[in-house]
């Protein structure tokens, strides 16, 4: 069964509100900066896909920010271990220390990052939306038959 302007319509709005929900929620500049999104589109008949994504080679924080980074333990009994990967050095302002921080490494290691997700909400807090978007479209799209039965036969079915 193709897919029809309006149902492509509902995800194209609903996709829209869920960036901009994803966007307000990012923790931080650099995540907000880099998100993408994929605006509604046919991906088959029947099917139709779009997407919000993240960056992470322009904003690597924004996995532990939407999953965290492990046991978020500000009594550092759990410290992880944090060193550099994909650049020479860490750098950072460090709030405790109340300077900027260069390095290869945390000497003491980290508590982990909490959760602050932003894309999986915005999902899921905009499906009821999605829902009532697809519920119009149908009510439109009964509205429409009905018009073209009863004019068509003369009979009025409302």
């Amino acid at each position: 069964m193709p897919i029809s302007n309006g149902l492509m319509n509902a995800v194209a709005v609903y996709i829209r509100k869920a960036f901009e929900d994803a966007q307000a929620k990012a923790k931080t500049k650099r995540i907000r900066d880099n998100l993408k999104m994929t605006d509604a589109h046919q991906t088959g008949e029947g099917s139709v896909g779009a997407s919000i994504e993240v960056s992470l080679l322009s904003a690597p924080e924004a996995v532990a920010y939407e999953f965290g980074s492990g046991l978020h333990d500000p009594n550092g009994s759990h410290l992880i271990p944090i060193r550099a990967v994909r650049a020479k050095a860490l750098s950072f302002w460090w709030e405790k220390a109340g300077k900027q921080f260069v390095g290869k490494e945390l000497p003491y290691g980290h508590p982990g990052v909490a959760s602050h997700p932003a894309l999986g909400p915005a999902i899921k807090e905009n499906i009821p939306f999605l829902m009532n978007e697809i519920k119009t479209y149908v009510k439109q799209e009964i509205g429409l038959i009905i018009t073209e039965n009863n004019a068509r036969t003369g009979h009025d079915f409302s």
